[in-house]
């Protein structure tokens, strides 16, 4: 686990559904360690939302499917 995130969200991450992009995103940021707060920037989103997505609360609106799916292939 990353020491940049709570064990809590990790426990959520792990937990979460595999097909969701916000929780392959959150998978991915986790194991790196990137930062939510720069995920928050790229996307313009709260931090908040980034959390949601990384614990598979809620998803990314679709006009954040395509830039997501990017910048996945980008840091794989």
């Amino acid at each position: 686990m990353s020491v940049g995130y709570s064990y809590k969200l990790y426990e959520q991450n792990r937990a979460a559904a595999d097909d969701k992009i916000g929780v392959a995103l959150g998978r991915v940021c986790i194991a790196r360690d990137i930062p939510v707060a720069a995920l928050s920037e790229r996307f313009g989103v709260t931090r908040a939302a980034i959390y949601r997505w990384f614990s598979g609360l809620s998803d990314p609106q679709p006009r954040f499917v395509a830039p997501i799916t990017a910048f996945l292939a980008e840091i794989e």
